[in-house]
């Protein structure tokens, strides 16, 4: 607990910024004495202007609250202005009153004149010779979670308490970045005593890397994570990045990988070569909370992730994303992996001891994710096919999954409403000793039928809810959930799940027991 509270009044601290102050992209700066450049206001969006301060002048563009939102405006910048970088300024410096269009007579506002020359040779130091916290930022989040069970197994709790904390800072110069992200998390029960321990409290660095980026291509290093996929549900393509146990289950907290990897762009796709260094171990929660996945309270379970080969034998991914330039919008990608699997088997435990290990073993992988839009309906194709290397247990196998969302807009005034199908299908290749059952596969012959809500004021509201139909164990999972953003810094998630499992097989469902779940999250972003 001390770990989280120190955690949160770092983020406190860091993040203290001056309201006067906000983002903005600056495109090129230049001494006038020195250049003939002539500012053509045309030539740039209406969000832009020239600043001219005592011997530099600066074009700039646009003024925001977040990092994330300057972020996205300087990509679509970055190909054209090579030099273009994310800065602070003074937010009055983009009131209305010095328009683009109005810049050449260079009227100034009261507020500027008021200005002081130690202020103008300051920003004029920081143009010249750049200033190292002029390109850090900060940004972050603060989560309050409740969750009560209706209904849960015996000996398990029956109600939740989460309070969890995410950091990014973030350095921007020219074409380095490096990137940090810390999260803590602090179960309620994890204060108590230890027999109720739910094992779930962490604080760990979840990213750490750097990229370079060149004119046609990008080099990163370092610990990060990534997002391979298109299915609303379930992911089956996203393999890189091992979820983290100790976290709520239904929100994919994925753990960060140490990696290297070179990607070139051209004009419609991009090449990628990855090679993760090191296979991560992994905890699990302890037996009071409700989603630990085995039923004997004698079983302990070791984190050392047991390697056919050394946990630090590298896995190698060769990447191809493109898109197609014909009437409908294609999205795809292709994946070869050679290295560890992201599917883990564990062990039979045995008396006396009655420990049980994460297993992993070396594959050739083949991966594809896709998204076409016709009209107003998009399709969706995630497939794999491994082919098992070095251990006999394990059958080489598929797993394919096949999504449509149709929207229908404006339903109700701005508001749009999609209709979700997704099919999931996992299937051995030969008889094998683990089955999907054991191999925690609970996507193994699966129909998903859904509905997305979204309302459109503004506030990023919306209402998803569906049903998931195992058509091979007879189980179903039921959810509805609503998510809502309040004046861009609070965020509101309810939602309601319930599961049915199997009354005939030891599946993943089963173990866990017959659930009725509510949940209340709230989060203040900055």
């Amino acid at each position: 607990m001390r770990s989280l509270v120190l955690f949160l009044l770092i983020i406190t601290a860091l993040v203290a910024k001056d309201k006067e102050t906000c983002y903005s992209v600056q495109l090129l700066s230049y001494i006038p004495q020195e250049n003939s450049y002539e500012f053509e206001a045309d030539k740039y969006p209406n969000t832009c202007k020239l600043f001219e301060f005592s011997h530099v002048n600066a074009v700039r563009c646009g003024c925001f609250e977040k990092y994330g939102e300057a972020k996205k405006e300087h990509k679509a910048f970055q190909k054209k202005y090579k030099q273009s970088m994310i800065v602070t300024t003074y937010k009055y410096r983009f009131a209305p009153k010095k328009s683009i269009a109005v810049v050449e007579e260079k009227q100034e506002t009261e507020i500027e004149l008021n200005a002081t020359k130690e202020d103008e040779d300051q920003e004029l130091l920081e143009l010249e010779e750049g200033s190292f916290l002029e390109d850090v930022t900060f940004q972050g989040h603060v989560n309050l979670a409740a969750q009560t069970y209706i209904s849960h197994p015996s000996g398990k709790h029956a109600n939740n308490y989460t309070a969890s904390a995410e950091l990014e800072a973030a350095y921007n110069k020219e074409s380095f970045k490096a990137f940090m992200k810390l999260r803590g998390q602090q179960d309620y029960y994890d204060l108590k005593a230890s027999a109720a321990h739910n094992d779930r409290s962490y604080l760990r660095v979840k990213e750490l890397y750097g990229t370079y980026d060149f004119e046609n291509s990008q080099l990163f290093f370092g610990k990060n994570i990534r997002f391979w996929g298109a299915l609303e549900v379930k992911n089956i393509t996203d393999v890189f990045n091992l979820r983290d146990f100790r976290s709520d289950p239904t929100e994919n907290d994925k753990m960060g990988s140490w990696n290297m990897a070179y990607t070139y762009y051209s004009d419609d796709a991009e090449i990628s070569a990855i090679v993760k260094f090191y296979e991560e171990n992994r905890k699990m929660p302890a037996y009071p909370y409700v989603y630990y996945p085995f039923t004997n309270q004698l079983i302990t379970y070791e984190s050392d992730l047991q390697t056919t080969k050394s946990q630090n034998s590298p896995s190698i991914y060769l990447k191809y994303s493109g898109s197609g330039d014909g009437e409908y919008a294609l999205d795809y990608s292709i994946i070869f992996e050679h290295g560890y699997d992201s599917q883990r088997f564990y062990n039979v435990p045995v008396a006396p001891e009655y420990k049980v290990y994460e297993n992993a073993y070396y594959v050739n992988k083949f991966i594809t994710y896709n998204t076409l839009v016709v009209d107003s309906t998009l399709y969706k194709l995630e497939a794999v096919y491994a082919d098992v290397l070095d251990q006999e247990l394990i059958s080489d196998y598929y797993h394919l999954g096949l999504g449509v969302e149709h929207t229908f807009t404006q339903v109700y005034k701005e508001a749009d409403l999609g209709v979700l199908a997704e099919y999931y299908r996992y299937g051995a290749l030969q008889s094998d000793i683990y089955t999907d059952i054991e191999l925690f596969e609970v996507f193994q012959n699966d129909l998903f039928i859904g509905a997305r809500y979204s309302f459109n004021e503004g506030n990023d509201a919306s209402i998803v809810g569906g049903a998931i139909f195992d058509l091979e164990y007879d189980e179903q999972v039921y959810y509805i959930k609503y998510e809502s953003r309040i004046n861009d810094i609070f965020k509101l998630h309810l939602d309601y799940r319930q599961s049915e499992p199997s009354d005939t097989y030891e599946t993943a469902l089963k173990r866990m027991g017959k659930q009725k779940r509510m949940s209340v999250k709230a989060g203040y972003y900055f």
